[in-house]
């Protein structure tokens, strides 16, 4: 009882108030959704990036001379220090082979468009403000500042997200344009779709009926 009193006191006297506390748990459950997203987001993009890489052999491209294999373009992400660099160097060379050996009017040498760089620089900045978020939030700092942080890492990873939507698409673009100069006999599978992140959204949504 002394201790259910303490706690209704301490609720009293703090600065929480119901309203308070009806914001912060739709917050929290708005974060989970976004994080769920997000999860799926990655998720599909990697199956697509291992696919995609998995195709380059079919368009001619010696192994040997492929530098990041499909697994070390999708590990790449997840590798401390590595992640600054090496994917965007994987995704730039899936983009320069993405095309058959004896294709005119494509080059390997040739560098991927503009939006590319965006895309890489948009995300490693975002989870640099975000990472920032998350310690300034650990340390109670200022919830003025520690707000205006977290919306700039929202806004530059929607930017990246665009970019990268951008990104798929031309490289599938590609990739597609190179399966139709092989030869009927090659056999070899198409590439993969592109990510649809609307739909992945969608399927976030509970369904009633089911387990």
């Amino acid at each position: 009882m002394k201790s259910l009193s303490a706690s209704q006191h301490l609720v009293k006297n703090s600065l929480i108030t119901p309203e308070h506390s009806a914001a912060l748990l739709l917050n929290g459950v708005f974060s989970l959704l976004v994080f769920g997203v997000f999860v799926a987001t990655v998720v599909v993009f990697m199956i697509w990036l291992y696919r995609a890489c998995n195709n380059l052999p079919a368009f001619g491209a010696n192994r040997r001379y492929i530098g990041y294999s499909p697994g070390w373009a999708v590990g790449s992400f997840f590798v401390p220090f590595a992640n600054l660099v090496v994917p965007y160097r994987a995704i730039k060379e899936l983009w320069q082979k993405s095309v058959p050996a004896d294709a005119e009017g494509f080059s390997y040498a040739i560098s991927p468009p503009g939006f590319f760089a965006a895309w890489w620089g948009f995300w490693i900045i975002s989870n640099f403000a975000a990472n920032a978020y998350f310690r300034m939030t650990a340390a109670e700092a200022p919830r003025e500042v520690t707000a205006i942080v977290g919306i700039v890492s929202e806004v530059l990873s929607v930017a990246a997200a665009g970019f990268a939507i951008m990104v798929v698409r031309d490289i599938d673009r590609r990739q597609q344009e190179a399966s139709k100069n092989l030869p009927a006999s090659h056999g070899w599978p198409s590439p993969p779709p592109p990510p649809d992140f609307l739909s992945q959204a969608n399927l976030q949504t509970p369904t009633t009926g089911k387990l």
